[in-house]
């Protein structure tokens, strides 16, 4: 049945009718079987109005063998088959090559269209095939690809910013020389120092990068340029270019900076590196010394002038006290009883501290008494005669002790050392009773009252039993040893194992006073669940905890009362990212948690609706978009292509912040309407708006 021509559009309803309707036989059409060939009866009018002449050639009525009926643009040609349209043909109009809009043949090769660029192309094709695929794509013109210069001469380094007519003097290709030297013979030539002794063979030394540095590996058949001969400048030593019978020893340049060198060294062999290197003058690395006396520790930073004055090196004293005579007659305490050999004492380091090893056959120095002047055991500088023992010095100390040192042996060292008088070492009160914890720092008076150390108790309650008649909680039904629950270090916390068979202390229990839940410490029917102390706490509970198991530990834990554990929600709704910081009041509101919202929307429907961008496009699930870590960033699946050609951020495209559907293509493509309209000429029912560029570009493809 056919259907009346109207030169109205059809609706946009008629539009949507499937592609494989339109290839079948007949199909229906609103409500309208028609004929597959129907299509002109209606669009006869568009066919004559069409840009491209469809009288020129009999394309017949069949309109579906090159449109659809979703849309009239773009068009697809069965038989343009004979030259494919890809790369910028896609784009171009069809008058480019069919003139007055005529299907007549057309050329198949690029160069029965592209002869005239061809003959103008830069440089000149003259000599060039004619098939242009060889070295251009359907894309552009340039870059060209398909060239491989490496079949010629490798392009490296400053070689591939040059100008190909550098190279290729009047577009001549033919014969360019592919040899450094080839291009480069003047440059050779002038070259500072001259290279007419050097090969032809430019990338010996030199390379693409750059012309300086250069790198001449075969200096070191020469002389190995090495510390501060690296920076020098070649004519340092290749004096006006002059390279044969340069030296090849030290001496051999540098004689004038021996001959005027201080000291002198008219008496030193001519083999500079036996003290001196490459890297500088100075320091100088004179290891023959030690023949004579090594240098060492501060003799280091010695001028040498300070040991040979006057540069006279023969007869230089080779001991310390050779050098040091004046120093050592002068030292206090005076060193006239000791022997000539200083290093007995002292080092080349400094001259104090010193190291008197010989001393620990009197005395062996150690601790504290390394701090202490000769002068306080060795007084008026007497050294015969001076004590051997600790008591021999400290016998006033001793004497003034307290505690009174009356009863105790003279022998110091068993229990004091020579780092301090305190703390003092007792090892042997250990066996009356062992000083640990708290008991280390406090005064033997405290225990031993009035210097009496006979009788002195040696068990906690003997010192301790006030305090234990008086503590809280009362200790009347504890037995008297009181390590079963205390120890040295300190009175509290109390380490109570045997209260785990009661109920186990953790967590916040632990520094809880024992009255808090031995109430008139009363011990006896002391609740052993959560419950039992903490009903009240249940009770008054928010949220309201009267539909909750008696089992506390299921949610709550003895750390803290929150944040609570409740596992359970996840039968409900998972809490997770930004919802375990959420008050349960948030969403259990007045403390309901019958109908509670277990969707999205169900609790977010005001931000849905009130969102930046609008929202009132996409559909109510959250979850497409956002996750419960944060609002923001949402991962949008976008059906438009994004990254797209430089934008960087969703306002390039959406210009409109509050609503997202509302698009700015025309301010990034053809900001000129006259250059956009002239370009869309072939575009049924085209408009300058934003909207109809996505209408046609819904994915943003050319």
């Amino acid at each position: 049945m056919n259907i009346r021509p109207t030169t109205r559009p059809l609706a946009a309803s008629l539009l949507l009718v499937a592609l494989t309707a339109c290839t079948a036989d007949q199909t229906e059409h609103a409500g309208v079987t028609i004929q597959r060939s129907d299509c002109v009866e209606c669009h006869s009018g568009d066919v004559r109005a069409a840009l491209f002449d469809h009288a020129s050639v009999d394309f017949g009525s069949l309109c579906a063998t090159c449109h659809v009926e979703t849309t009239w643009e773009p068009t697809r040609v069965p038989a343009h088959d004979a030259f494919a349209l890809d790369g910028a043909h896609r784009a171009a109009a069809c008058g480019a090559c069919h003139a007055a809009d005529r299907a007549d043949p057309q050329p198949t090769a690029c160069l029965g269209c592209h002869a005239a660029d061809r003959d103008g192309a830069e440089p000149t094709h003259a000599g060039f095939p004619d098939d242009c695929s060889a070295c251009h794509g359907t894309t552009a013109w340039r870059p060209a690809t398909g060239v491989d210069h490496d079949d010629f001469f490798p392009l490296t380094g400053a070689h591939r910013t040059v100008d190909c007519a550098r190279c290729h003097i009047d577009d001549v290709f033919a014969g360019t020389p592919r040899t450094c030297v080839g291009c480069h013979a003047a440059d050779r030539e002038g070259a500072t120092p001259p290279h007419a002794r050097f090969p032809d063979t430019c990338d010996d030394c030199h390379d693409t990068v750059g012309w300086r540095p250069a790198e001449l590996p075969d200096h070191d058949l020469f002389y190995p340029l090495r510390g501060a001969h690296t920076e020098i400048l070649c004519r340092a030593c290749h004096v006006d270019d002059v390279y044969p019978g340069t030296p090849r020893t030290c001496v051999g340049c540098h004689a004038a900076d021996r001959d005027g060198a201080t000291p002198t060294h008219a008496g030193f062999p001519d083999a500079c590196t036996g003290c001196h290197t490459e890297t500088a003058w100075r320091p100088t690395n004179f290891a023959g010394h030690d023949q004579w006396y090594p240098i060492e520790g501060a003799h280091q930073q010695v001028d040498c002038a300070r040991c040979h004055v006057n540069e006279v090196y023969a007869g230089t004293p080779r001991t310390c006290v050779g050098c040091h005579a004046a120093a050592r007659d002068a030292a206090a305490p005076p060193h006239g009883g000791f022997p000539d050999q200083c290093t007995d004492c002292h080092d080349q380091q400094a001259w104090r501290p010193t190291h008197f090893a010989g001393h620990d056959q009197w005395y062996p120095i150690e601790g504290a008494h390394q701090q202490v002047d000769c002068a306080r055991c060795h007084v008026n500088e007497v050294y015969a005669g001076t004590p051997r023992t600790c008591v021999g010095c400290h016998a006033a100390d001793r004497a003034a002790a307290t505690p009174t040192h009356a009863g105790f042996q003279d022998d110091c060292t068993g229990c004091h050392t020579q780092q301090a008088w305190r703390p003092s070492t007792f090892a042997g009160h250990d066996q009356w009773y062992p000083i640990e914890g708290a008991h280390q720092p406090l005064d033997c008076g405290r225990c031993h009252v009035n210097d009496v150390f006979a009788g002195t108790p040696r068990t906690c309650v003997g010192c301790h039993a006030d305090d234990r008649v008086g503590v809280e909680p009362p200790h009347g039904a504890f037995p008297d040893a009181c390590t079963g629950c205390h120890n040295q270090r300190a009175w509290r916390p109390a380490d109570f194992a045997g209260h785990d068979q009661w109920y186990p202390i953790e967590g916040a229990h632990v520094p809880l006073d024992c009255g808090r839940c031995h109430v008139g410490d009363v011990y006896a029917g002391t609740p052993r669940t959560c419950v039992g102390c903490h009903a009240a706490d249940r009770d008054g509970a928010d949220p309201p905890h009267a539909g909750y198991p008696d089992q506390c530990t299921v949610c709550h834990t003895q750390q803290a009362w929150r944040p609570a554990d409740f596992s359970r929600h996840d039968d409900i709704f998972p809490l997770v990212g930004a919802h375990q910081q959420v008050d349960c009041a948030r969403c259990h509101v007045d403390d309901v948690y019958t109908g509670t919202p277990r969707t999205c929307i169900g609790c977010h429907r005001p931000d849905f609706e009130g969102a930046v961008p609008t929202h009132v496009r996409y559909a109510p699930e959250c979850l497409q978009c956002h996750t419960q870590v944060a609002w923001e960033p949402a991962h949008y699946a976008h059906v438009f292509r994004v990254p797209h050609e430089g934008v960087r951020a969703c306002g390039d495209c959406h210009t409109h912040p509050e609503d997202f559907g509302l698009l700015g293509c025309t301010t990034c493509h053809e900001h000129r309407r006259a250059e956009a309209d002239a370009e869309h000429r072939e575009v049924r029912n085209y408009q300058y708006l934003d909207a109809e560029c996505v209408r046609c570009h819904p994915r943003g493809d050319d």
